[in-house]
Parts: structure tokens; sequence; C-alpha cells
């Protein structure tokens, strides 16, 4: 059960205007992202608000390519972007949360 005080070290993984897109500068629509703890292929769950809302693993895209991801600031991530035939559009590692979505000044911080 998380608590508010575990709500304290979260922060958004991306920036919660990000916009994923295709070749063609249109919104990745039908796409998704997946998230995991940097260097390994450890799946991590994420949260799409404040409230406890639990994002799927296969965190799907808005129909303006954006989507809100929320993780706890004291790990760092890869996160992968897929379009809908599965195709991996775009992937960043080492994704430190706080940072919206800028690569972790520090490499891992805890794995």
């Amino acid at each position: 059960m998380i608590n508010a005080d575990d709500m304290q070290s979260w922060a958004y993984l991306l920036a919660p205007t990000f916009q994923f897109v295709n070749s063609a500068g249109r919104p990745l629509t039908e796409g998704w992202i997946e998230v995991y703890i940097a260097g390994t292929d450890e799946k991590y769950i994420t949260y799409q608000n404040f409230d406890f809302a639990q994002n799927p693993f296969k965190i799907p895209l808005g129909s303006d390519g954006r989507v809100v991801v929320l993780g706890d600031s004291e790990l760092a991530y890869d996160v992968y972007a897929y379009d809908s035939f599965n195709n991996l559009v775009c992937s960043r590692l080492n994704v430190a949360a706080g940072d919206a979505g800028g690569v972790s000044n520090g490499g891992l911080k805890e794995v």
C-alpha cells in the first residue's frame, strides 16, 4: 500500500507536455511507452497522477502523443516508445525522474 509520504519522492519521468511524434511530425497515436529500471530488464510500473493511479506496463499514448508518467525520483529509468505496429520509435536510457525527461547527471542513481 502506498501512502502520502511515499508520494514525496515521485517526480515526472517525462515532461507532461512532451509529445511523441512519428517521422512525419504527427502525434504517435495508438503507440505506447515501456519503462524499465535503468540498465536492467526489470519492468517498472509508473503512476499517472498523484492520486495513486497506476499506468499499465505498456502505457498508451493519448491521441495527442502525450502521456503522464511519474516514478520514484531515487531511481533512473530506460524508456522505450513504440508505434502501433510494434516498431521502436525512440528510446532514452538512464532517465532521471525529476529532470522531466533529461539525462541523469550522476549516472545510475540506484539499481
